[in-house]
């Protein structure tokens, strides 16, 4: 009995421990939650159940709609954006535009972030602000996209326009080396060249204005700038073809172009010699062979032109020149050979270690590939991402070793950007594996969305259709484009393929595969007519080459007006629309398609057929017009000289005394008089080889002989009238000289003068008096010789040296006189930097504004004015040193205004010092004041804080410390913004506090709301475990009933067993239930002590009540009970000898002590199987079937209920098994 009862409070003990560990493992586990819980809401975005003032809606309201507008500009701006980008020529303007409002309205967005950083994120705010953020996102890289759009356009323009600029300079300067060299063959060329450089100029006019770029200018003023230079070249031809008429000129010519070709020789060997890098090589290797062919080319024009001089000296001499060059050739190509030999083994080894750094490339992009296909293997993800990143490594490294080397440089930087779209694309794949389908398919919708308007734009673009190699280039983006869908989106195992029946998906993706095949139907189509456009040029050709050939073979023939004007008509203007209008017609079209290489030799032959034309046209034209050319020169030639005559006979507005114009036009007219004279005899052979240019010239002829004439006479008046004249001027120069000349001898002589000489300043002086007097005299006759400047010239040179002699005077008595003057300047320099120190520093503080700085500026002020009286008596010490008492008394009075400065400064010194002490010691008061109350206030919240939840007196001290917080927030406010507004020292105190004051306001609403949600978690609780107990209760005086009567029960065929499992299933429903419920609330981690302590004092009766041992007990009666019947009966049954023997055993076991039930459910299931199989043995025989069968059958029904309680016992936490297990 004392052994039952010790085992009980054993129990009993165990039972509350249990409650207690359970209790405040609960209450733990529930604060961890509700924590996770907190920062699960703010990780998204998720506010707290919480109330709003008035003002707070009116701010969320404003944020709201300034988050809206910002939502809905970048939107508009980002749809602008992407429509110019798909725009095959948008204007660069419009670009920079919408480019400098995107910029702005991002930086508004930004703004507003920062703003919202610190704000309670409401509901209303959250959704807004998720719209912002990715409308930020898309249009940070639409930025980008415009940035690098506008950069690519205008770098292109500007990178041609440099080199057309470094083409224009190189041409210039070989005009003029040609043409000073006589050499005609290459001064054509250029002339050619500078035609192709004007053509390609204007196509970047044309396309800076249409893009609107900003080099639009520098393209209009390179244009005229070629054209500038091609109209000089032009003449610098037609003089140069002239010139080239003669033997001599014939000879320098050739001479020339032999000095010029051995000097380019040299000079392009001499630059490939000096190339470094592979392209450096390749170009200069390229000059030279260029250099060389060119050369050799010219050797045989020289050698032509050689067998039309005349002297066997100039002809040996240009042959030695010729054998000369020949072998500089000839060694020059030996040299080439060797230099491309190694050119070329320098770019094999560059072009296999590049192949082979590509091929590894590839391999990690094929992986990627397939990575792409399965981004759900995580380990084939990481290694693609190694082999990527390994890869661009290599890359990176090659590319350093390839400066120089374009070819291989840009292969290595275009397979760089590969690798990069490539890594985008994993990222893409990776973050798409990791979305929901229905989120893919929404994402891929909108791409999909997106890339069939990007398509529309583009093919907008080819309408209307145009044949031309601009317009190809179009379609080419179509095309690119296409191809670009196929291989991505639309590919047969891409994901928005494998999602294509998604419903999200399945419309964009069908609308998308629908269009990209329309326009795919319309570009084959459009590229037939292009094709169709080309073979057309051929056709035309053919046809106007026939009729070019037949207007040819008749001009042979065309010895009249009439054929010859005939002939004019079928060629027609250029304009027009005959031969030439269509030879220009077709060049133009020729000129929309690639001229450089599918047209090129169409287009060579059209330029060819047009050149033909022309040339045609102007032996036409030279034809009709041959005979009235030569009248109408002839007549021309006369009358000009007449004019010229006249014109330079006119002496009316020549003074007699203006000798430089008297000269000039008598040696202007002498010089047309010998012209005339000599167009006279050549009019005079012309105009007797045709009696018609006679007849028709002789009114001007005669004219101009009485011009010759009379123009004579006026000759030798003026030349008499120039000798008087001359006379007259230089008599007054020969005075002016010998004046001046006597000036300079006084100034020497005065300068010479002893330092001691008494008269030395005056001499001196005297001396610049007279220089001055006599600088004056040549001046006024300087003047008179205006109109004459030979002798204008002698003036001037002598006033040059009286003005030197002058100046030598001048700063000998400016030496003499400077002494003291030189030293007054010098104290009155430094007494006003002492003042200019004094009043820097005192506007230095007046501008100040905040106590801490005023104080500063305050004590700067004191440092300059202890400085400034230190360096004023050594000033003043200077001073007196002087001589003269006016230099003096001038430097006094500056000291006097300095002193009273000083003694002004001082007074305003002393004065501010006592005011600063004084605001600041009123200050520091004030605000230590509020912090200490402001300290006291957050200890008194930081203790309602860390009251227990169990406390019924921590809501009102939370709301208390609530109200302290907020009300000294406020005095804060008003300390910084009125006493301490200008004391920063003392309200960045303050302002460090504030921050505590609203961490902790924060905080005392977090533990409000905490504090709310635990009392009604504690509530609920205490209610569910209030009714479980009150159910045990019911329970309990049920089995308490039960055991009365449990006596009255005995094994009699089934009676017994029935009474069993009616007390099992009353265990079961009305008690393992409900304690199983109450061992779940017992483990639930958000229980905690204070649930306990409430749970206590509602009266629980659960622990104290020994079920299970009860239980344990009555099952071993009903065992025990059962092997009193088996004995029993024993004598009625029949056993052989193993079934008696474990029969016995079997009864042996049954009856031992109480530590034999100490069982598992599985040791209890096999005790059980072990009794039914002795059993079902035994009741084989036939007249043990009576005895046994009811207890066979009671016996299964029970092992089934035991081992099922027994294994319910065991699932049970093992701080209980020891009240649960049986024994």
């Amino acid at each position: 009995m004392n052994r039952s009862k010790k085992k009980k409070n054993t129990i009993a003990a165990l039972t509350i421990s249990t409650a207690l560990l359970v209790s405040s493992t609960i209450s733990g586990i529930l604060y961890i939650k509700h924590r996770n819980s907190m920062k699960y809401k703010t990780a998204h975005h998720e506010p707290a159940i919480q109330t709003m003032s008035e003002e707070e809606r009116k701010i969320l309201e404003s944020l709201c709609k300034r988050i809206e507008k910002v939502t809905n500009n970048l939107v508009v701006l980002d749809q602008k954006a992407n429509g110019q980008l798909t725009e095959s020529t948008p204007s660069q303007l419009e670009l920079a535009k919408t480019l400098d409002e995107l910029k702005k309205q991002l930086e508004e967005a930004n703004k507003i972030q920062k703003e919202l950083e610190n704000v309670q994120k409401f509901p209303e705010l959250l959704s807004k602000l998720a719209s912002l953020e990715t409308i930020i996102s898309k249009s940070k890289k639409t930025k980008q996209e415009l940035e690098i759009r506008i950069s690519e356009s205008n770098n292109e323009i500007k990178k041609q326009i440099n080199n057309i600029e470094k083409t224009l300079k190189v041409l210039d300067e070989r005009v003029a080396i040609e043409y000073d060299a006589k050499n005609i063959d290459e001064l054509k060329s250029i002339v050619e060249k500078l035609k192709a450089l004007e053509n390609d100029v204007k196509g970047i006019e044309s396309l800076a204005n249409a893009i609107e770029s900003i080099y639009k200018q520098e393209a209009m003023n390179l244009s005229s700038a070629v054209a500038m230079a091609l109209f000089d070249a032009k003449i610098k031809q037609n003089d140069l073809e002239k010139l080239l008429q003669t033997e001599a000129a014939l000879f320098e010519k050739l001479k020339s172009e032999l000095e010029r070709s051995i000097h380019d020789l040299i000079e392009t060997q001499t630059a490939a010699n000096e190339a470094s890098t592979i392209d450096d090589k390749t170009e200069k290797y390229k000059n030279f062979e260029q250099t060389i062919e060119k050369i050799e080319k010219k050797l045989i024009k020289i050698n032509e032109d050689a067998q039309n001089l005349k002297e066997q000296t100039n002809k040996d001499d240009i042959a030695v020149s010729v054998n000369n060059l020949t072998k500089k050739l000839n060694d020059a190509k030996a040299n080439l050979k060797d230099k491309n030999q190694q050119l070329d083994n320098d770019k094999e080894t560059n072009n296999n270690d590049t192949e082979e750094i590509i091929k590894v490339a590839n391999d990690a992009i094929k992986q990627a590939d397939d990575a792409i296909k399965d981004p759900s293997n995580k380990e084939k993800i990481a290694k693609t991402e190694d082999d990527l990143n390994d890869a661009i490594q290599n890359l990176e490294e090659q590319k350093d070793n390839l400066v120089g080397d374009s070819k291989n440089l840009n292969k290595i930087i275009e397979k760089i950007q590969e690798i990069e779209q490539k890594q985008v694309d994993l990222a893409r794949a990776i973050e798409r594996q990791e979305q929901s389908e229905d989120d893919q398919a929404k994402e891929l919708a909108s791409e999909a969305d997106n890339l069939k308007t990007k398509l529309e734009l583009l093919s907008k673009g080819l309408d209307p259709f145009d044949a031309s190699k601009e317009y190809e280039n179009k379609i080419k983006v179509v095309e690119n484009k296409i191809t670009s869908l196929e291989e991505g989106i639309l590919k047969a195992n891409s994901e928005a393929s494998k999602l294509k029946e998604n419903p999200h998906l399945k419309t964009s993706y069908d609308t998308l595969v629908k269009f990209k095949d329309e326009i795919k139907s319309k570009i084959q189509s459009l590229k037939s007519q292009i094709n169709d456009a080309k073979n057309n040029l051929k056709s035309e050709y053919s046809t106007l080459k026939s009729q070019s050939d037949k207007v040819k073979q008749n001009l042979k023939n065309a010895n009249s007006y009439e054929k010859l004007v005939a002939l004019k008509d079928v060629i027609g203007e250029e304009n027009g629309d005959k031969l030439f209008g269509q030879i220009k017609k077709i060049i133009v079209n020729i000129t929309k398609f690639d001229i450089d290489n599918e047209f090129k030799e169409l287009f060579s032959d059209v330029k060819k057929l047009e050149t033909e034309l022309k040339t045609i046209n102007e032996e036409i034209d030279e034809k009709l017009t041959s005979i009235q050319e030569k009248i109408a020169k002839l007549i021309e030639g006369l009358s000009h000289q007449k004019a010229q005559l006249e014109k330079n006979t006119k002496f009316e507005n020549i003074a007699d005394d203006d000798v430089d114009a008297l000269k000039l036009a008598i040696d202007t007219l002498e010089k047309e008089l010998d012209k005339a004279n000599k167009f006279k005899n050549d009019a005079i052979s012309k105009r007797n080889s045709d009696p018609k240019i006679k007849a028709e010239s002789e009114t001007n002829f005669q004219l101009l002989e009485q011009t010759i004439k009379s123009s004579q006479t006026i000759l030798e008046t003026k030349k008499q009238t120039l000798s008087t004249q001359k006379n007259i001027n230089e008599s007054k120069v020969t005075t002016a000289l010998q004046n001046s000349s006597e000036a300079k001898k006084l100034i020497d002589e005065a300068i010479k003068l002893p330092e001691t000489s008494g008269d030395k300043i005056k001499q001196v002086s005297n001396s610049i008096q007279k220089a001055k007097e006599v600088n004056i005299e040549l001046e006024k006759t300087k003047k008179e010789l205006i109109n004459d400047k030979e002798n204008e010239k002698k003036i001037e040179n002598e006033l040059k040296e009286l003005n030197e002699k002058l100046e030598q005077a001048q700063n000998h008595l400016k030496v003499l006189e400077e002494g003291e003057s030189q030293k007054l300047n010098n104290i009155k320099v430094k007494l006003e930097k002492i003042k200019n120190s004094l009043t820097k520093a005192k506007d230095n503080l007046e501008s100040k504004i905040d106590l801490k700085d005023k104080e500063d500026a305050n004590e700067n002020l004191k440092k300059v004015i202890d400085k400034a009286k230190v360096d004023l008596q050594s000033q003043k010490n200077a001073l007196s040193t002087l001589q003269e008492e006016s230099k003096k008394q001038d430097g006094q009075n500056n000291v006097d205004t300095i002193e009273n400065l000083i003694e002004n400064l001082e007074k305003q010194y002393n004065d501010l010092k006592k005011k600063i002490d004084q605001d600041k010691a009123e200050n520091k008061r004030k605000t230590n004041e509020a912090l200490n109350v402001a300290q006291n206030i957050l200890k008194k919240a930081t203790e309602a804080i860390k009251k227990s939840n169990a406390d019924d007196d921590k809501e009102k001290k939370l709301n208390e410390a609530l109200q302290d917080l907020n009300n000294q927030k406020n005095i804060f406010s008003n300390l910084i913004n009125d006493v301490l507004k200008n004391d920063s020292e003392n309200s960045q105190k303050i302002i460090k506090k504030n921050k505590e004051l609203l961490e902790k306001i924060t905080r005392i609403d977090k533990s409000i709301l905490e504090h709310k949600s635990w009392k009604d978690f504690v509530k609920n609780k205490i209610k569910e475990i209030a009714e479980l107990n009150n159910k045990w209760l019911t329970t309990k005086a049920n089995i308490d009933r039960l055991k009365v009567n449990l006596n009255s029960y005995q094994i009699n065929g089934g009676e017994s067993i029935k009474f069993w499992l009616e007390l099992w299933s009353d265990l079961n429903n009305n008690y393992r239930k409900p304690f199983k419920k109450w061992v779940e609330i017992a483990n639930d981690p958000k229980y905690n002590s204070e649930l306990w302590d409430r749970f206590d004092k509602q009266g629980n009766t659960w622990g104290g009540y020994e079920i299970d041992g009860f239980y344990k007990n009555i099952l071993i009666d009903y065992i025990k009970t059962l092997s009193k019947y088996l004995l029993s009966n024993q004598g009625n049954l029949v056993f052989n000898n193993s079934e008696k023997s474990k029969f016995d055993d079997l009864i042996g076991v049954i009856q031992n002590n109480n530590e034999s039930w100490k069982m598992t459910s599985e040791e209890w299931k096999k005790f059980y199987s072990d009794i039914i199989r002795l059993f079902t043995s035994i009741s084989k025989h036939d007249n043990n079937q009576t005895y046994l069968s009811a207890v066979i059958i009671e016996l299964k029904k029970l092992m089934n209920v035991t081992v099922k309680e027994i294994k319910w016992s065991e699932q049970i936490n093992p701080n209980y098994r020891s009240f649960l297990n049986f024994g």
